[in-house]
């Protein structure tokens, strides 16, 4: 009888494993580099792509994205060749005591070992996957990273609302003087965060990464990806021409989905918001604000691009358009790639003239934060770009 009940158990195994299989294969390492939006260069920790399994070894920060299927079991490999103990939790998902990655409870990964961490991915949503090692230092060093669950149908989860593409946005603090050197940190209450990211990156980081850009046009909606692994609250605040609608938290269908112009996300926390145009308006940006956990006070923030395929009415689209750089800026913009005379212009968000000029630089130090139009003009084309005063 025994026999009988172990094959049975045995074949329900095999078939709870029938699903197609994702694998994926890390080194956990303490060796990294980021260069932060400043240009400096700090260290940081993670996991990389294994080498001779199709990885480059090179350690980013956040460390890759995991995508897979709702339905796909679900195989990560780990080799640790650092000098510390690492484990992987996978934070949200619903896995077994065994693969949940708290060290107490599951295998800890010394040095030199490999570990099969092996689950099932039951839920479409947005998780998170981090070390859970003296977690405030290893998570804050960079060891952690998105776990994406898609539905083949394109849907946010079974029976949802559609979408038409989704970009996930992961945010973290960084504290400069702890990745600088992480021997001389001391207990949690003494991290100050000076670096706010979005998927490793601030500032004009983001506003040079396309892929980090929203394209969003009349009749599309996208599905907003959005994670906090930090330790603050990020609120993002949506612009008046788009709807934002919450759809999905923690990898659960909200019972009632709302709208809303601000979302704060507390640690940990992970939403899907569906984003769709209201209006014909030029479309600008998304805010994220970084607040203090105690007194909710700004602390820092990032902007997200939104890209329209139709340029605003009044925009030439033949010959060289100009470049803008920086942007975001703080002292002075710079107009660049035209070899003709300029004449431009500088209006507000709400449409107020703010200054003008034939200088290829602008200064911009006295304009409050906030986004502006920038309108050139030469002698037979006016260009309009979207300029973000920090």
């Amino acid at each position: 009888m025994r026999i009988l009940y172990t094959i049975a158990l045995g074949f329900i195994a095999a078939l709870s494993w029938a699903q197609p299989v994702k694998e994926y294969f890390f080194l956990m390492r303490m060796d990294g580099e980021h260069t932060l939006e400043s240009g400096h260069v700090t260290k940081i920790w993670g996991f990389s792509p294994e080498a001779g399994e199709g990885g480059d070894e090179e350690l980013r920060l956040p460390s890759p994205t995991i995508r897979v299927q709702e339905g796909d079991s679900v195989v990560v490999r780990v080799i640790n060749p650092s000098e510390e103990g690492h484990t992987i939790h996978w934070h949200g998902l619903d896995v077994d005591q065994a693969n949940d990655g708290v060290p107490a409870f599951s295998q800890f990964v010394l040095k030199g070992d490999t570990f099969h961490y092996r689950f099932r991915a039951t839920h479409a949503g947005n998780y998170i996957y981090h070390c859970h090692v003296t977690t405030t230092l290893h998570l804050m060093m960079g060891m952690y990273g998105s776990f994406i669950v898609d539905r083949p149908d394109q849907r946010v989860f079974a029976g949802g609302p559609r979408y038409d593409r989704d970009y996930d946005y992961l945010g973290s603090e960084l504290d400069q003087s702890w990745n600088d050197n992480y021997m001389m940190t001391g207990p949690f209450y003494t991290f100050e965060a000076d670096h706010f990211l979005l998927n490793g990156k601030s500032g004009q980081q983001i506003y040079a990464d396309s892929a980090l850009h929203v394209q969003l046009r009349q009749g599309d909606t996208v599905l907003l990806r959005l994670i906090n692994i930090g330790y603050g609250i990020h609120t993002y605040e949506f612009p008046p021409a788009v709807t934002a609608t919450a759809v999905a938290s923690d990898g659960r269908a909200i019972p009632q989905a709302f709208t809303t112009s601000a979302l704060d996300l507390y640690p940990g926390e992970r939403y899907s918001v569906l984003l769709t145009p209201n209006s014909t308006q030029p479309i600008d940006h998304i805010r994220v604000l970084y607040k203090n956990m105690i007194d909710r006070k700004v602390k820092g923030y990032n902007y997200i691009p939104i890209n329209t395929s139709q340029a605003p009415v009044g925009i030439a689209t033949g010959g060289e358009r100009p470049s803008f750089y920086p942007n975001p800026v703080r002292h002075t913009l710079q107009i660049a790639n035209t070899d003709q005379p300029i004449v431009w212009r500088v209006f507000s968000a709400t449409g107020q003239f703010v200054d003008s000029g034939s200088s290829p630089s602008i200064t911009t130090s006295s304009w409050p934060s906030g986004w502006y139009v920038v309108e050139v003009q030469t002698a037979d084309e006016v260009w309009r770009e979207k300029v973000v005063k920090r």
